[in-house]
């Protein structure tokens, strides 16, 4: 990630991100978030998936 930050300074960096609403019938789950970083100085391309809870009481 700090790579990809540093060479955003440099060059157009390009971020693409979605989220996504989980269910199960009318109850929200929770969502899950997708980042893609990608850089023009190098081909390859960072991700990261984050799953964010509807209910954060219960993570038991």
């Amino acid at each position: 990630m700090q790579n990809f930050l540093n060479d955003k300074k440099n060059s157009k960096g390009e971020v693409y991100y979605e989220i996504e609403e989980y269910r199960k019938g009318a109850l929200i789950l929770g969502r899950r978030i997708y980042i893609s970083l990608k850089s023009d100085s190098n081909s390859d391309e960072e991700t990261i998936h984050v799953f964010i809870p509807e209910d954060r009481q219960n993570l038991n």
